[in-house]
Order: structure tokens, then C-alpha cells, then sequence
């Protein structure tokens, strides 16, 4: 497992550069754990593991469904200033997680959940800023 050092004081400070700088933390990873990829019970679950690894309150409680043109499922939880979105992929045994946060929050919590919970490895992030973004030409 591979985590980037510093990377929770680098969410504290995107956090606060600026009152609408949301950031988002993107994850993918290998997840041997077979349930996780394709049972819906077992993936709100993880949801719920994850809102409460973040440390805030989901505004209700998750929902997940089976994709129509992907081999898996996809789920949701709204939090209080922020959401989870979990995407699951049995024929790569990949599952892709979207955090978007208001608020701060420890991201070695996220990746510990992931390996405990999910089974999960060859773990890979990014972490970027609203402020970052780009202009859409229109």
C-alpha cells in the first residue's frame, strides 16, 4: 500500500485557502473482495465505514444500485457539506471512490478503511481543489 506522506495536512490547508474551495479526493483500487464489488449490502456498509472514517454526518443513508453498462454496482451517500461516490467494476476487480468535501478530513483513515474493510491494494489517489480548476470555453 502506498500513501502519499503529508497528504491530510495538505487537506487542511486546501481546506482553508479559501471559504468556497472545495477539494475532492479521488481513489482507485484493486479489491480482491469479491462481495464488496457486487453485493449492495456490503458496499453501503463500506459507505457508512467511510462517512464515519471521514468523521462527518450522512444526511441519509446510502444508496446503492446495480449499474446498467457496467459490470458492478454504484453508490452514493450524502454527508452534511459533503458526499461519497463508489463505483465497482467486477471484470477489473477496481473499485473508484470520490470524496467531495467542505471540511476537512484525514485521508489515511480513508485508505485504512479501504485495506480493512474492502480488502483492498495497489491503492492509487488524487487529490485536487475547486480552485484548480479550469474555465469551460463555451
Amino acid at each position: 500500500m502506498r500513501h502519499t506522506p503529508g497528504l491530510r495536512a495538505e487537506v487542511r490547508q486546501l481546506n482553508n485557502t479559501h471559504p468556497t474551495d472545495d477539494c475532492f479526493l479521488l481513489l482507485t483500487a484493486r479489491c480482491s473482495n469479491a462481495r464488496i464489488l457486487t453485493d449492495e449490502g456490503r458496499l453501503a456498509d463500506l459507505l457508512t465505514r467511510l462517512v464515519e472514517a471521514i468523521d462527518m454526518n450522512p444526511l441519509k443513508t446510502p444508496a446503492v444500485t446495480q449499474a446498467f453498462n457496467n459490470p458492478g454496482l454504484e453508490a452514493y451517500v450524502p454527508i452534511d457539506d459533503s458526499n461519497i461516490t463508489v463505483s465497482t467494476y467486477t471484470n477489473s476487480e477496481r473499485i473508484v471512490i470520490c470524496i467531495h468535501s467542505c471540511k476537512p478530513f484525514e485521508t489515511a483513515r480513508i485508505v485504512r478503511t479501504l485495506t480493512e474493510v474492502a480488502d483492498c491494494s495497489q491503492i492509487r489517489q488524487q487529490l485536487c481543489r475547486e480552485s484548480e480548476f479550469k474555465e469551460v470555453d463555451s
